[in-house]
Order: C-alpha cells, then sequence, then structure tokens
C-alpha cells in the first residue's frame, strides 16, 4: 500500500464522556492541549491526517492552527461511533484508515508507526496493538471494512466490528 492511499482519521468531535468533560482543548501540559499533543505526533509520520470535529470553537481552532483538514459534524452529541461512521464517509476513497482518538496524548510517535509498519508492507485487515494483553489504540482498518465502520451507531466506537472479525485482527 501507498502511504497516500490511506490515512490517520483523529476522532475530536464528541465530548469526552468517558471523562465527563470535552478535553480536546484543555491543556495538558503548560505549553500544549491534549489535541495539540495528539497532532503533533501524527504530523511526524509521512501519512494523511484529517480529523472529525464538532463546532466546538476552541477544538476548531487548534485543529485548523495546525494544518489538519478537518470535517465538521452536524451531530456530533450523537457519540463515537457516528463520529466514525461521518469521518470514514469523508475518506471512503482511502484504502485504509487508523482511527485515533484526539484526547489521548499519551500514545507516542512509535507506536502509530508501528501500526502503519504492516500497512505499508502488505494489505492487512484490522491492526490493533496490545499493551500487556489488553487492547488498545489506535487501530486500523482496511476498506474491506469502510461499509461497516459507515453503519456504527451510538458511542461504543468500533470494538464490534474488531470482536466480530478476530480472525483478521
Amino acid at each position: 500500500m501507498k502511504v497516500s492511499d490511506g490515512g490517520f482519521l483523529g476522532l475530536a468531535a464528541g465530548h469526552s464522556s468517558r471523562f465527563g468533560r470535552c478535553r480536546f482543548a484543555e491543556q495538558f501540559i503548560a505549553s500544549a492541549s491534549f489535541l495539540s499533543l495528539t497532532i503533533t505526533k501524527l504530523q511526524k509520520i509521512d501519512f494523511n491526517t484529517h480529523g472529525t470535529s464538532s463546532t466546538e470553537k476552541n477544538t476548531l481552532k487548534i485543529a485548523q492552527t495546525m494544518g489538519i483538514d478537518t470535517i465538521l459534524m452536524p451531530r456530533a452529541s450523537e457519540g463515537m461511533a457516528y463520529s466514525i461512521a461521518f469521518g470514514v464517509e469523508a475518506c471512503q476513497d482511502w484504502q485504509g484508515i487508523i482511527l485515533c482518538l484526539a484526547d489521548m496524548p499519551f500514545i507516542e510517535t512509535p507506536i502509530y508507526q508501528k501500526i502503519l509498519d504492516p500497512v505499508r508492507a502488505r494489505d492487512p485487515q484490522i491492526i490493533r496493538p496490545n499493551n500487556r494483553g489488553k487492547a488498545g489504540h489506535p487501530v486500523y482498518f482496511s476498506h474491506h471494512f469502510f461499509k461497516e465502520l459507515r453503519l456504527l451507531e451510538g458511542d461504543s466506537g468500533a470494538k464490534a466490528i474488531v470482536e466480530k472479525n478476530k480472525l483478521f485482527v
């Protein structure tokens, strides 16, 4: 797969409800927000980067200032699955997509690169990292799963697709 055939889809449209508040624009360290730290790590890799975003002004400003193509979601409150479905629809010409949660600044660039290396070498179906036996993020999906991703609803993300297709992970 050529690098230009896919990309990162940063999910920053919701409200980080699993944390009880929107954290994307919050300062993580004195000089950077959760979102800006995540974007900085993604931009170190030669791969397309798009982001889903609600109309929350601070989130939009950060992404746009950092040069991220932003896909505005009209119904961001409908949950993470809708954010994934909406973003995948906008990137349907890609051959694969790496779903990244924009409020996870602890994921370092080498982890993103580790997901991308097998993508460049062959056409994998799903790649999901593990840390001490626990499945984590980001997650790569080949274009074979775009139809299922576009049909997602609710706030559970793409976990059900990964579980249903364990043979391909």
